[in-house]
């Protein structure tokens, strides 16, 4: 493997920034809620957002690739509203890599916020931020103000768009491998984590994960999915057309992966696996949003 070294940072540092991955989120719909929600509602929503999007400052205890030495992970963030920041620098060594690690972290984060019937949506890129010697912050710098351009002006929909010139710097850049070497399954994992939307633009991919992983039982995985359908079709009949049109947006995410799932268990099915208690094509119909539930009039 040719390993590839990291641009230098020398004059960020001295100025004070480090180059890092940052993510701007917030919850999708935030101006309604306002609207139509008392505020213990809106607490516990943003409460569910800012304990699984906020930072966790370093993880000693999780292992490198090998087994080994101890990595490290510095995430930090800041909180405003309902808009939350991530900032992971770029320095972490942790398994597969920091770009890896905050795909797989911004996945997680909205298949836990979904199960608490909350949508976000959000911008994830690579650029120069300011966060503090300990993550206390103040966090600013270009990386949030480009984060924050991508999440109100690209994502549009409840995702979370993924800088095209950060996939750049990730087939290019050894600051974002694991000890700074490609490896083997870096486009493939990829390729699993970042869906390529109708407009070209990449996002975190996190039903792919919803339905292929992620979950301990099929039984939670089935009720993620029952989870994520009721709550498109409670909020697909909205009055105003622009939110219409972002969980007709959703319905099609979501039947595309639902059909996934179903060839998964088909596949099991087929193979003599005793541990599928459901017939797939009734599973396909429970889950399935019918597209002509969601025409513009």
């Amino acid at each position: 493997m040719t390993k590839i070294p990291a641009p230098s940072e020398t004059s960020d540092l001295d100025r004070g920034y480090v180059r890092s991955i940052v993510t701007f989120i917030d919850i999708l719909g935030f101006k309604a809620l306002l609207r139509q929600s008392d505020a213990g509602q809106i607490k516990s929503i943003m409460q569910s957002l800012r304990a699984f999007a906020g930072g966790e400052g370093e993880r000693p205890n999780l292992k490198d690739e090998a087994g080994g030495s101890p990595a490290q992970s510095r995430v930090f963030s800041e909180s405003i509203s309902d808009a939350v920041v991530r900032v992971r620098e770029l320095s972490d060594r942790i398994p597969g890599g920091p770009f890896l690690a905050e795909l797989k972290d911004l996945m997680r984060i909205q298949i836990e916020c979904a199960r608490r019937h909350v949508l976000i949506r959000g911008g994830m890129t690579i650029g120069r931020v300011f966060s503090g010697e300990a993550g206390e912050g103040p966090i600013f710098g270009e990386g949030v103000d480009r984060a924050y351009e991508i999440e109100e002006k690209e994502a549009l929909y409840p995702r979370v768009m993924v800088d095209d010139s950060a996939i750049a710097l990730f087939m290019q850049d050894g600051a974002l491998w694991p000890n700074q070497t490609f490896p083997d399954v870096g486009c493939d994992v990829a390729e699993a984590y970042i869906e390529t939307g109708e407009d070209g633009g990449g996002f975190v991919n996190y039903l792919n994960f919803a339905a292929l992983s992620f979950f301990e039982s099929e039984e939670e995985r089935v009720a993620f999915w029952e989870t994520h359908r009721n709550l498109i079709l409670q909020n697909a009949n909205a009055m105003n057309v622009r939110t219409r049109r972002k969980y007709i947006w959703l319905s099609n995410y979501h039947n595309k992966y639902a059909r996934k799932l179903t060839d998964r268990y088909r596949s099991m099915k087929e193979a003599g696996n005793e541990n599928i208690p459901w017939n797939p094509e009734r599973l396909f119909e429970h889950l399935h949003i019918p597209g002509s539930a969601f025409h513009l009039p």
